[in-house]
């Protein structure tokens, strides 16, 4: 649909959730092979909200969020998180996983996560991958909703998805600015 923001496309991010900084590297790395550049605005924290990692990583754990430059449409997005466990397996150091890359994407309207689980509140995006809208914009911030994970509920993450929020929305314009120069 034409006035639908998400038809010229969606702004990717990942999360991911490290211990050793050689492996950070590695998979920011790869990341840019598969998604292109990521934007200059990072979010960096220690992860500390759960240890639900910590058997398979050890600890302690950081997290680094990234944004892509290049939108991609709404419809393939849940592909990326088909590459990224791809690439979670082929880091695995004696079948345990080095990193974990949680991919979902950024609208005016919203932030979705990708996830492998079905759970009431999750659609099914195929190939396996369920999307689960994870934060809601609404009076000028991004918001939780009742199933939102604590960490993605803080307000520097909210406040870091809103700032990329806007880097989406000047993305948009450009795009809209570049097809009626095209016309």
């Amino acid at each position: 649909m034409k006035n639908d923001p998400s038809s010229a496309g969606v702004k990717l991010v990942t999360s991911i959730i490290y211990r050793e900084r050689a492996q950070l590297e590695k998979t920011e790395a790869l990341l840019t092979d598969l998604f292109g550049p990521a934007e200059d605005l990072r979010f960096f924290s220690d992860f500390d909200y759960t240890d639900y990692y910590q058997d398979e990583f050890g600890g302690p754990l950081e997290r680094v969020i990234l944004a892509y430059r290049d939108l991609v449409p709404l419809e393939k997005a849940h592909i990326a998180k088909l590459k990224t466990n791809k690439m979670e397996r082929e880091m695995a150091k004696l079948s345990r996983r080095t990193v974990n890359i949680d991919p979902g994407y950024v609208t005016k309207a919203k932030l979705v996560l990708f996830t492998t689980k079905d759970y009431s509140h999750r659609i099914y995006a195929g190939d396996g991958i369920f999307a689960e809208c994870t934060l809601f914009f609404q009076n000028g911030v991004f918001n939780k909703w009742p199933w939102t994970y604590p960490d993605y509920a803080s307000g520097p993450i909210r406040g870091y998805f809103g700032k990329i929020r806007d880097i989406y929305a000047k993305d948009l314009y450009r795009s809209r600015a570049g097809e009626a120069a095209a016309k």
